[in-house]
């Protein structure tokens, strides 16, 4: 089997073992979200979320960009590996601890008392994981996402556990917070049994200044990502309280599941195979389109369900007291979609060693983004809020895989064809129940019983379009699920 072969089989494997216990973990998720929603109150979202923004944009800081340069760099691979693991415990003593000692800074700025401690507990989480972020690296690097899929799925279905019980025990916020630092705990222990890999005082000075120089470009990247995707978490904590922080999070969480687990675990295993096929362009432009047709395959059905449903599923599967996160909640899928699709620019950018080009776009979109967020929370509500940063977030992400196609001297026409069955099946799937649901409520006031018929005569609707209209794009699809699953390696990505 030649190296191309191989890492296809890798790469369909991942993608199997990604997906597969994804499917699991997150319909155990899905339920169990629904019965957190329904036990606990707004202000308990609002006060996690204000913690974990804080936790995000220290990891990323603290992480340095380090993983993705060891994903990178595919020589000397040792040497650098325990460069890294040294770099990032001093990075994890440091910022960790800085965390610790302005938790009551935070907490002040939020007007929430009961936040410094809850930053305090999840720092200590954050310092236990950063032992394991090289030997998970180890792992991604090797495509080896089996292993990754089961130990992810299986602490956070236990992670899932732990928050049920404690809100079941009237713990309120602290249900999110504890199990995230038990989850930490079980998560660094396995992954020292599943790499085998352990350091060593053979530290390389150069070593760590290439990959420094190349994870600042990342870790700044990512930075104003963060900044770009939580400003609003931050604007509505600090000016309108936890409560519409809770509202806004919740339908934020919500209208971005799809992306959080489909577009990401995706990227994860795909940045390791865009490494390895950064000087062969043809396979590489290969692989990104059918990337992206895998994700547009779930990302776009869903969205135009969600925006027709919206209401039965928040309200019929939560509960009536998120009905005002309704709005917020359609307003954002819509962004949730093209951001699926830009989301697969940045994986690429570093895997053929420009991740400037993201920097460079993100400093100058963030401030137009951060910008409209705090005047619109500011003088109108979190409703037209969130249909502002909407509308920026849509041109922002277009403006942005338009960047990296044309960074790569590929056709702008032929990747956003590539995506055309998909769009048009979900387009025609959406006019379709449009008209079936007026019908049916006619019948019916059950919003669930609404919501299941619905979605289920929708994604009927929508694999007749893909088969009838789009028989070749039906055929690809049917070809690499049977491939997937027969473990056939295939002489291209």
């Amino acid at each position: 089997m030649d190296s191309n072969s191989n890492i296809t089989d890798k790469t369909r494997q991942g993608i199997k073992w990604s997906f597969g216990l994804q499917i699991f973990h997150k319909i155990f998720f899905f339920f169990s979200s629904i019965i957190l929603a329904r036990l606990l109150i707004p202000e308990d979202y609002g006060l996690t979320m204000m913690a974990f923004t804080i936790d995000i944009l220290v990891w990323l800081i603290m992480a340095l960009g380090i993983n993705t340069a060891i994903i990178h760099f595919q020589d000397e691979v040792e040497k650098r590996l325990n460069a890294a693991f040294w770099l990032l415990l001093v990075s994890a003593v440091f910022f960790t601890g800085l965390q610790f000692l302005c938790a009551p800074l935070f907490a002040a700025f939020y007007k929430a008392p009961l936040l410094e401690n809850i930053i305090k507990v999840s720092a200590i989480g954050l310092f236990i994981n950063s032992f394991g972020i090289v030997h998970k690296t180890i792992l991604v690097k090797n495509i080896d996402f089996k292993r990754i899929a089961v130990l992810d799925a299986s602490v956070s279905i236990l992670k899932s556990i732990l928050s049920i019980t404690m809100a079941f025990s009237g713990f309120g916020v602290w249900s999110f917070i504890y199990p995230k630092v038990v989850g930490s705990i079980i998560n660094v222990v396995c992954l020292q049994f599943l790499s085998k890999w352990r350091p060593s005082l053979d530290i390389s000075v150069k070593h760590i200044k290439e990959m420094l120089n190349y994870g600042k470009y990342v870790v700044f990247s990512n930075i104003i990502d963060y900044l770009i995707n939580n400003s609003s978490y931050i604007v509505i904590g600090s000016l309108i309280g936890s409560f519409s922080l809770g509202i806004y999070s919740f339908a934020y969480e919500k209208s971005m599941m799809i992306v959080n687990n489909i577009t990401y675990p995706l990227m994860m295993v795909f940045l390791p195979t865009y490494s390895q096929l950064q000087h062969q362009e043809n396979l590489l432009k290969n692989a990104f389109i059918k990337t992206l047709q895998l994700i547009s395959m779930f990302t776009f059905p869903y969205v135009f369900l969600q925006l027709i449903l919206g209401q039965e599923y928040i309200i019929g599967v939560f509960g009536k007291k998120w009905e005002s996160s309704v709005f917020i909640f359609q307003i954002i899928l819509i962004y949730s979609m093209f951001r699926s699709v830009s989301q697969c620019g940045s994986p690429i950018l570093q895997a053929i060693g420009r991740p400037d080009i993201a920097l460079k776009w993100n400093i100058l979109y963030a401030p137009l983004f951060i910008f409209s967020a705090y005047i619109t929370a500011k003088h109108f509500d979190i409703y037209t809020m969130a249909l502002v940063c909407m509308l920026i977030g849509l041109i922002g992400s277009l403006l942005f895989i338009i960047i990296v196609i044309q960074a790569l001297n590929w056709s702008i026409k032929e990747v956003f064809g590539s995506l055309a069955p998909v769009f048009l099946s979900s387009l025609i799937m959406g006019l379709y129940i449009a008209l079936f649901k007026p019908i049916m409520t006619e019948f019916c006031s059950d919003k669930l019983t609404i919501l299941v018929t619905c979605a289920g005569l929708g994604l009927t609707i929508y694999f007749a379009c893909i088969y009838c209209f789009f028989r070749s794009f039906y055929m690809l699809i049917i070809e690499n699920l049977s491939k997937l699953i027969k473990k056939k390696p295939l002489t291209q990505v």
